[in-house]
């Protein structure tokens, strides 16, 4: 997927997608916020571990102080979402993940599987890019 109109026109499923693009996590933010969407973004430079990931997706999600730190945690948290403003739909950019992918592939494919299990929970709409 290279073109976020099937996203924000909700043509395409919600889920976890590759999404080879240069665009700069800034501009897909404001282009999300013209649709009425909210962006959250994850600069993968500093991901590198489990922990790191999980400090990464608190911050830029503003998750609630009872917030785990765990798996489970994450999933739970990605599902509600229901502290951030009212939006038409939710969407992650996950800035260059081939870090933690590098670092660690064993929590990085179990990131990514806590990501997918969590969005098909999620409401409104959870797209991770």
């Amino acid at each position: 997927m290279t073109d976020l109109a099937p996203v924000f026109a909700r043509t395409r499923a919600p889920g976890v997608y590759r999404w080879p693009s240069r665009a700069h996590p800034a501009a897909v933010a404001r282009k999300a916020a013209r649709h009425g969407w909210t962006c959250s973004v994850l600069d993968g430079r500093r991901i590198t571990d489990r922990e790191s990931l999980l400090a990464a997706c608190a911050t830029a999600l503003s998750f609630p102080a009872y917030f785990a730190h765990t798996w489970d945690g994450l999933a739970t948290c990605l599902a509600d979402l229901s502290w951030l403003p009212p939006a038409e739909g939710r969407l992650v950019v996950y800035d260059d993940c081939g870090v933690f992918a590098r670092a660690d592939p064993a929590d990085c494919a179990v990131a990514i599987d806590v990501l997918a299990a969590s969005v098909a929970q999620a409401s409104p709409a959870l797209y991770v890019l």
